[in-house]
């Protein structure tokens, strides 16, 4: 069972429903990987039991945060935990850009509208609160258009269950403002996304992904933290400072200004962490 935050009751239904994967394989008596997990957080007594008795009898556990083998340690996991690194670090990416269609499309429109390059956005369905803080996450989407004259480009990371096409239309009701956002269709293709925010000048990030996708092609990001996975892997990777907690309480300035006049050395910061990273994954998991 690949990662990443599947056993969290933060949705209960997510334990659940994973839960009931790992024990229809038990019933069958096939061994359980879990590799690349996030665990927790857990606050009910029925999410703590399902998570306790999928993870005792797993065979092997890679869990991809200090923090979540803390949980299953609470739990009385009696396993060796090992902690590693999300397994998107051992994506080999194919740098061939030329026929990226959804690149192609991107840089047409920036030409178009002579603007000085595009940025990366992402957000994620969570709960009721978030249309409010996602109305908020949108003005800031169009400062950072207007004030510094990049085009903001909307990358779908799901569309089944959740879809983040639908939340975007649903969250932004003035037809303006669609019309100054490029929202690419659903890409399959992780070659093609990954060769889209390689070009980008940093990404604005809610779906932990789309970081980790950053990080990987090397381009700088600022991730809105909406769970404990985003704080608790940030912080595996000591780029805490990379995190926005509350979008009412800062300076898009502050935060994009740095990032622009810093970026070939944020670039080579974020490409040495991915290429240790990219070791130790390789080393745990004996990848040729």
């Amino acid at each position: 069972m690949g990662g990443g935050g599947l056993f969290t009751d933060e949705r209960l239904f997510a334990v659940f429903l994973w839960g009931m994967h790992a024990l229809k394989a038990y019933k069958y008596k096939k061994p359980v990987y879990m590799i690349g997990q996030s665990v927790g957080p857990l606050k009910t007594r029925i999410g703590k039991w399902m998570v306790r008795k999928v993870f005792k009898n797993a065979k092997c556990i890679n869990v991809r945060d200090e923090e979540s083998k803390l949980t299953l340690e609470k739990l009385k996991i009696n396993k060796d935990i090992i902690v590693s690194c999300d397994p998107v670090f051992g994506l080999k990416f194919n740098r061939n850009l030329i026929n990226n269609l959804s690149l192609n499309e991107v840089n047409k429109k920036v030409e178009q509208e002579k603007l000085n390059g595009f940025f990366v956005f992402t957000i994620r369905p969570w709960n009721k609160n978030f249309t409010n803080m996602y109305k908020r996450f949108i003005q800031q989407v169009m400062s950072i258009r207007k004030n510094y004259r990049l085009l903001p480009v909307f990358i779908p990371f799901q569309l089944i269950r959740e879809n983040d096409m639908v939340i975007l239309n649903k969250i932004i009701d003035q037809k303006e403002r669609l019309q100054q956002i490029d929202k690419l269709e659903f890409r399959e293709n992780i070659d093609e996304v990954l060769g889209v925010i390689s070009q980008a000048k940093f990404t604005f990030g809610v779906r932990l992904h789309s970081l980790l996708f950053s990080m990987i092609v090397s381009v700088p990001f600022f991730a809105f933290s909406y769970s404990p996975k985003i704080d608790n892997i940030l912080k595996v990777l000591k780029l805490e400072n990379f995190k926005i907690n509350n979008l009412n309480n800062f300076n898009i300035e502050e935060v994009v200004n740095p990032i622009l006049s810093n970026r070939d050395d944020l670039s080579r910061e974020l490409k040495q962490k991915c290429e240790i990273l990219k070791i130790e994954w390789e080393k745990n998991f004996n990848i040729d």
